[in-house]
């Protein structure tokens, strides 16, 4: 989507993966898009939420990221991060108004865990992809230590 601020996550279920909290969230692996420059400013972000409601209004954990570009990219988290909940939620922030942000959508994907909020495109809570037209989930990845 475009027209910043925008939130763009992806719930998980560890237990889907068999792994048991508490665990170590060590890195958040996100594609963006190439139909847009990269924004100004990103940061990753983790939510309290689950893959059926989404993230809360609790965030967890804010990072300021840097260097990234279009394309694949891997953040790693830079404080020991253990997650104490079985389903959590991942994603990038820009708030920067001038800029957009986008993430690339695998529209193979069929759990349906992503969620977007963007207040200038008339999302102002977080509201699942699939409601807003688009099938697929964002490309982004929760990387936890040792797995």
């Amino acid at each position: 989507t475009g027209g910043n601020p925008n939130d763009i996550v992806n719930c998980f279920d560890s237990a889907v993966v068999g792994l048991e909290a508490p665990f170590e969230l060590s890195a958040v692996r996100f594609w963006l898009g190439s139909s847009s420059p990269p924004p100004a400013d990103l940061k990753l972000r983790v939510w309290e939420g689950t893959v059926a409601t989404g993230p809360s209004a609790n965030v967890v954990y804010t990072q300021e990221l840097f260097g990234y570009v279009q394309g694949e990219n891997t953040a790693f988290v830079s404080a020991d991060l253990l997650v104490f909940d079985r389903e959590f939620c991942v994603g990038v922030t820009s708030t920067n108004e001038l800029d957009g942000l986008r993430l690339q959508t695998d529209f193979g994907a069929v759990d349906s865990r992503s969620y977007l909020m963007s207040p200038k495109c008339g999302l102002n809570t977080f509201t699942k992809l699939d409601e807003v037209g688009v099938a697929g989930d964002f490309c982004i990845e929760a990387l936890v230590k040792g797995q």
